[in-house]
């Protein structure tokens, strides 16, 4: 992402879930730009730690950090398409970022996170749909 020449915003303040968000309109005049990211917006609570899907195998803000990371890299090379609005363990987007969450689980000694609210297929973990990554 740092050759993109799409904007990366964070911020860290109170929300309840770390989002990210491709904007396909330009905020000040509303239109669309060839269909591509503008710019991706991703927000952390990183005090609000928790939720079934983390009981026993713990959270950190890396492991979140580098999932929600995953998320924006996703609309930057716009490879949302198969992102599902359910956003479960079903859906490819989230299962490309609980992926790329366990590389980083790996380097913090942490278990692997399995579930995105409900338990994601383990093939589909292993090797998830359409993972494109830098060269």
């Amino acid at each position: 992402m740092s050759q993109s020449e799409t904007a990366f915003y964070w911020a860290f303040q109170v929300v309840k879930l770390g989002t990210a968000r491709g904007m396909k309109r330009d905020p000040k005049t509303k239109e669309i730009v060839d269909g591509k990211t503008l710019y991706t917006r991703t927000q952390f609570d990183l005090d609000d730690k928790g939720g079934d899907d983390f009981k026993g195998i713990g959270e950190t803000d890396m492991t979140t950090v580098v999932h929600e990371t995953r998320h924006q890299y996703d609309h930057d090379i716009d490879n949302m398409g198969d992102n599902s609005e359910d956003n479960n363990q079903n859906d490819p987007a989230e299962i490309r970022a609980v992926h790329l969450e366990n590389k980083a689980r790996d380097i913090e000694g942490l278990k692997h996170r399995t579930k995105y609210g409900g338990k994601i297929d383990p093939k589909k973990l292993q090797n998830p749909p359409n993972n494109k990554m830098p060269e």
